[in-house]
C-alpha cells in the first residue's frame, strides 16, 4: 500500500483555494448558535440565581417593589424544571430588576428625607 506524500508539507498553509467556502486563512470559525447564558457548551450550567437577595433589599428599603421582586423569584426555579430556559432567565432578570429598583428609590427617598430633616432643624434653631 503506497501513501501520497502531503503536498503542503513545510510550506505553512495551502495554497488560496485549497479549503472550501474560505477566502482566508487563521479566521475564527464562524458560531451557528447564538450563546445562550448559563450554557457551557452543551451542557446546562444549571439554573439561574433566583436573586431572593435584591427582593429582601427591596423589603428594608422600599417594600411595595419587594413584591414583584419576590414573585419573579418565585418563578425562576420552577420554569427551569419545566425546560423553559428562556423563562427562567427572564424571571431572574426581572427580579433582580425590581430589587434593585426598590433599593434605588429607598436610598433617593431617605436622602431626601434627611436633605429635609437637616433643612428643617436649620431653620428651627436659626430662629426664623
Amino acid at each position: 500500500m503506497s501513501y501520497q506524500q502531503d503536498p503542503y508539507a513545510g510550506s505553512g498553509a495551502p495554497p488560496q483555494g485549497a479549503w472550501p467556502n474560505t477566502g482566508q486563512y487563521n479566521q475564527a470559525p464562524v458560531q451557528p448558535y447564538a450563546q445562550v447564558p448559563g450554557y457551557v457548551g452543551a451542557v446546562p450550567a444549571g439554573p439561574p440565581a433566583a436573586n431572593y437577595g435584591w427582593g429582601v433589599a427591596a423589603l428594608i428599603f422600599f417594600w411595595p417593589l419587594c413584591i414583584p421582586s419576590f414573585i419573579a423569584a418565585s418563578k425562576v426555579n420552577s420554569l427551569y424544571a419545566m425546560g423553559d430556559m428562556a423563562g427562567a432567565y427572564k424571571a431572574s432578570a426581572d427580579a433582580k430588576k425590581w430589587g434593585r429598583m426598590g433599593l434605588i428609590v429607598g436610598l433617593v427617598l431617605g436622602l431626601i428625607t434627611i436633605a429635609f430633616t437637616v433643612v428643617f432643624s436649620m431653620i428651627m434653631v436659626s430662629g426664623y
